[in-house]
């Protein structure tokens, strides 16, 4: 049998304040909405491009896979002083619009 949770590509942004993948109670933007629903991260990463050297100080998208129970990544985000916060998101792999991750 297979056991624990596939998650789909991660998606891990660095910003300033003035962003924010979701808010709770409200209705997700698109990106947000087809992470959840279908783990494509496309729309969303395009969408935090548009804040890239504004906002956004950088986008870190380690894997085009999923990650399957027991498997692990390293990588290395960059962030500076104007843009200290990190956020990251990806679907739930045993749900049909779940997600989860930091804002």
């Amino acid at each position: 049998p297979n056991s624990g949770q596939p998650f789909s590509p991660p998606v891990f942004v660095t910003h300033d304040a003035s962003l924010s993948l979701w808010e709770a109670g409200q209705a997700a933007s698109p990106g947000l909405a087809l992470v959840a629903e279908e783990g494509e991260n496309s729309i969303l990463l395009a969408d935090l491009q548009t804040q890239l050297g504004a906002g956004v100080s950088s986008i870190v998208t380690p894997s085009a896979s999923p990650l399957m129970p027991g498997q692990s990544l390293t990588f290395t985000v960059t962030t500076d002083t104007a843009r200290p916060f990190l956020s990251s998101v990806w679907m739930l792999g045993r749900t049909n619009d779940g997600f989860t991750g930091n804002n």
